[in-house]
């Protein structure tokens, strides 16, 4: 490998604790390393501090993943490997499976977000917990409760915040572009808030009822009553707002993604430019397409409304059947898996000497590629039945949960 910039922008390399992520689509063995080879490439250094695994993929079996991180650890690529958003059973399984030391699980982690099962299994572990959002994306410095705590001993929501984390033996990392802000963040380390003021906050929360999960995504938690619900008593219920907590965001970045791809079609297909920039429009926009179904999936695991999300995914998936083939999770996996199906081991309904026909055909508002068609505004159409059918899904967990607390 090449030397690498020893700086960027007159800092020095050991001043900066760099880490990276390997997506999901690259867990297998082999794609892995060339991930984080091609990462250390365009960060141009020899070795990052802390590589992990993005989130868990079930595709791909834990022990292959975790064989390859290991492997770019001893290549000497990263200094130390860990995981992002693993539930506890995840992590467990995780530190068995790894020769070295998981170093830390990066998941989402605020004052609205009690993740009591996986602290208590990581401490078990020996494993840190890095708390990503931990101002809950801003919404801490709103909080009324949290205003009342800094006023008490002149320090920001912000900062209250960061310094309950961190008493927690929490590594928090919040994000900010802003200098000062960052510098104000900072000085959280400095304070302490005694426990009194965080027994009357939380007594305030179960007195006037909090804002509640619908409203800022709270799980059982620790401003939320005087003591948080027991594990065991609640753990069915614990779990599924977990699952929630987990889809919540990746639903709107999905979305967000989805609408970007459809957006930037819609834009380059009024222009003269040619049909290969086009196809790979389409191709994105279709990929975002399957990804967004696929985190609406997500729902189906929570069992109060498993029924309803099934049905909902059923819907979408029936605008795209064809003669009993889903024409949108074909053209998907032909895209996906284009060099298998070119070697002859396609995988789903198409086969090289079949369905892959190299004829496509692109337009406006059609894709077509052998039999398999997909409409841009039928496929658009669908996708905003899903995300309202979603919503519809999602509120009825959460005023489920809430009555249930």
């Amino acid at each position: 490998m090449s030397a690498r910039r020893s700086g960027t922008a007159g800092v020095k390399r050991d001043e900066i604790f760099l880490t990276t992520k390997v997506w999901i689509d690259q867990f297998a063995d082999g794609d892995l390393q060339r991930s984080a080879e091609k990462s250390l490439e365009k960060l141009g250094v020899d070795q990052v501090d802390l590589l992990l695994l993005h989130w868990p993929k079930p595709d791909v079996p834990l022990a292959e993943t975790l064989k390859a991180l290991n492997a770019v650890r001893a290549k000497g690529w990263t200094r130390a490997i860990g995981l992002s958003n693993f539930p506890s059973a995840q992590l467990e399984d995780a530190a068995k499976l790894s020769e070295a030391p998981i170093a830390t699980d990066q998941v989402e982690y605020h004052p609205y977000l009690s993740l009591k099962t996986l602290k208590a299994k990581a401490d078990q572990l020996g494993v840190s917990i890095t708390a990503w959002s931990p101002l809950a994306q801003g919404k801490v410095a709103q909080d009324p409760v949290l205003i009342e705590i800094g006023r008490a001993h002149g320090k920001t929501p912000g900062q209250v915040t960061l310094r309950w984390i961190i008493q927690q033996g929490i590594i928090a990392i919040p994000r900010t572009s802003n200098p000062s802000a960052s510098r104000r963040t900072s000085t959280s380390s400095t304070s302490s808030c005694r426990r009194r003021r965080w027994r009357r906050s939380t007594a305030w929360r179960a007195r006037t009822g909090g804002s509640g999960i619908g409203s800022i995504g709270r799980m059982p938690g620790t401003l939320s009553r005087e003591r948080g619900p027991d594990v065991n008593e609640f753990s069915d219920w614990e779990s599924q707002a977990t699952i929630w907590a987990y889809y919540k965001p990746r639903q709107t970045h999905a979305w967000n993604m989805l609408v970007l791809s459809h957006r930037a079609l819609e834009e380059f297909l009024e222009s003269d430019e040619t049909a290969f920039e086009a196809e790979y429009l389409w191709e994105n926009f279709i990929i975002r397409l399957w990804l967004y179904r696929a985190t609406i999936l997500t729902l189906t695991k929570i069992n109060v409304v498993k029924s309803d999300a099934e049905a909902l995914v059923l819907k979408f998936d029936s605008r795209f059947q064809t003669d009993g083939f889903n024409d949108l999770k074909a053209i998907r996996d032909m895209i996906e898996h284009f060099d298998d199906y070119a070697a002859g081991k396609g995988r789903g309904p198409a086969t090289r000497d079949g369905e892959l026909d190299p004829w496509r055909a692109v337009s406006r508002d059609r894709f077509e590629r052998g039999r398999f068609v997909v409409e841009r505004t039928v496929a658009y159409d669908a996708a905003i039945h899903l995300r309202t059918g979603a919503k519809t899904v999602s509120d009825a967990f959460i005023a489920q949960y809430n009555a249930a607390h």
